[in-house]
């Protein structure tokens, strides 16, 4: 009987290494799905409900919508009316967004999707590092992940998209640090668009950090053989970021009427007073010198977003933006930072693990500098903390394995087992969150106006000590085909130009949303108890 060829050999490895992949992507995604059983979807932050926007426009097959007629008490957080009504964000997100409503009818699938593109990615970029046994158990570590599964895959604010990118990319630098391939170099480029359609700031420091790792790591040869290898790899890696970037400037077209203004440079123009960076200066927005602009919105950058940059000016105020990072890294990712500790000792004797390690530094670096910090922001350095970590836990079974007191699978086996119990209890946790109960008051109170047929416009009312995270107003694309329509009720100019527009055609209702419950009461019944009072 014949023995099989290296040829099919390498095809049969190769098919059960692809399977492998794909079969940690499918168990992150199934995964993420499960736990949003246990706690359903409900929009809650400013940013859900422009990603929600963004999906909306998306899968009306447009880029922006036109600015509605009387726009003025559509005006919400994180969303431009002038001179387009859309979101401000990137396209990733909502394009992800976009894909969950389209293939499961529900927003929040595109997070379970984008995790799963994340753990794929991850399982392929440790491949270039270690064997294939350990990538896969890198892999799992991922889809067992309890802060990013309970956190970020149930919610529309996420990093996984990034950290995808920063997979794909880093990936490349692994192999490509050996020999050149096309399809190697080209699957670095994808990362690179990912993180341009995602995070651009972060997206560019990463790309220059893993540009500079490869070009250390190819330091043994001579300088011209790493000048040849840098235009080989820059040639094969630029048409998907061309493609990126041809978007890029086609959504900024379409939302802003430039091609080099970003939605979120002009967002940022029209209604932030603190700049993005600490060493920018506080601006007056566009839309203060007029008489358009919503108090909630003033107050809410004028008091959160400006005490946020103040906190962060002068030295003081740079380190303690170093600090809030090292908490985020300590509390999301603790586990994978505790274990990137232990290799401290062989960083420097370890060349790729002192790459690592360096381009981790340089991120955060520069991400010291942008006035607000949160996990998505720092995404990028996940992989790089995910390859250090999986390298310990290696160690430590290498170790295990010579003393004779354990190997490798029990290693991985305790590690995955300890991820699942603090998987289950942050979910429970999530479920009882305080913070869900007024989405779930808002979805309530919308889900009852949906069920009495035709259309309706709510106007909303808030309290003087309103808090500003709580945010009712947002809308859809199409304002004119949503059966329930949010509006701002602060203005009488505003309520009467909407009920001259939309009385024929809509039942108007006004809510006190800081009363408890939150109180919904027809515009006319408000109009009839006036009267009598008069009387």
């Amino acid at each position: 009987m014949r023995s099989p060829s290296r040829a099919h050999l390498r095809l049969h490895r190769n098919v059960a290494w692809w399977g492998a992949i794909g079969s940690v992507g499918g168990l992150t995604v199934a995964i993420a799905a499960l736990i949003s059983c246990f706690t359903p979807f409900v929009p809650l932050v400013h940013d859900e409900f422009a990603y929600l926007l963004a999906a909306d426009t998306l899968l009306q097959g447009r880029l922006a919508n036109p600015t509605p007629e009387i726009w003025q008490p559509f005006q919400s957080f994180h969303v431009l009316l002038e001179p387009t009504y859309a979101a401000k964000y990137p396209l990733a997100t909502g394009i992800a967004t976009a894909l969950g409503q389209l293939l499961c009818g529900m927003p929040v699938a595109g997070s379970w999707l984008s995790a799963g593109l994340c753990a794929v990615s991850l399982t392929w970029m440790l491949g270039g590092i270690v064997s294939r046994w350990w990538a896969v158990a890198g892999g799992l570590i991922v889809a067992l992940h309890p802060a990013m599964q309970v956190i970020w895959s149930q919610s529309l604010i996420y990093g996984w998209i990034t950290a995808a990118g920063c997979g794909l990319l880093t990936g490349a630098v692994f192999r490509l640090r050996r020999r050149f391939r096309f399809s190697v170099a080209l699957a670095g480029g994808c990362g690179v668009a990912l993180l341009a359609l995602s995070r651009p700031y972060e997206g560019l420091v990463t790309t220059c950090m893993s540009a500079g790792m490869l070009w250390f790591l190819w330091t043994p040869r001579a300088f011209s053989q790493r000048l040849i290898r840098s235009v080989l790899v820059a040639v094969s890696a630029a048409p998907p970021i061309a493609a990126a970037l041809v978007l890029i400037g086609m959504h900024n077209l379409a939302v802003t009427g430039s091609i080099a203004t970003l939605p979120y440079q002009l967002h940022e123009a029209q209604y932030g007073v603190a700049p993005l960076f600490i060493f920018q200066s506080v601006q007056i927005p566009e839309m203060a010198e007029g008489d358009d602009l919503p108090a909630v919105i003033d107050a809410y950058h004028r008091e959160w977003s400006l005490n946020s940059y103040t906190s962060r000016l002068g030295i003081l105020g740079w380190l303690r933006g170093w600090g809030a990072y090292a908490k985020i890294i300590t509390l999301f990712w603790g586990w994978l930072a505790a274990l990137s500790l232990l290799m401290i000792p062989w960083w420097g004797r370890f060349r790729v693990g002192m790459c690592l390690a360096f381009c981790m530094a340089g991120h955060l670096l520069a991400s010291s500098f942008v006035c607000w910090d949160f996990p998505h922001y720092i995404a990028a350095i996940m992989p790089w903390l995910l390859c250090l970590a999986v390298l310990a836990l290696r160690r430590v079974a290498s170790w295990g394995r010579h003393s004779g007191l354990f190997g490798a699978a029990h290693v991985v086996i305790a590690w995955l087992a300890i991820q699942f119990l603090l998987l289950v209890m942050l979910t429970g946790q999530v479920r009882h969150a305080t913070n869900r109960h007024w989405g779930l008051e808002r979805q309530k109170i919308m889900s009852s106006l949906e069920r009495q047929g035709g259309k309706h416009l709510v106007l909303v009312h808030y309290a003087d000590d309103h808090h500003g995270q709580y945010e009712w107003v947002y809308n859809l694309a199409d304002l004119d085909s949503q059966s329930v329509l949010w509006a701002r009720g602060e203005r009488d100019d505003w309520n009467r130009r909407m009920e001259v527009k939309y009385g024929s055609e809509r039942t108007l209702w006004e809510l006190y949303a800081d009363e408890r419950p939150p109180r919904l009461q027809l515009l006319s019944a408000i109009a009839e108890e006036k009267e009598e009072l008069a009387h």
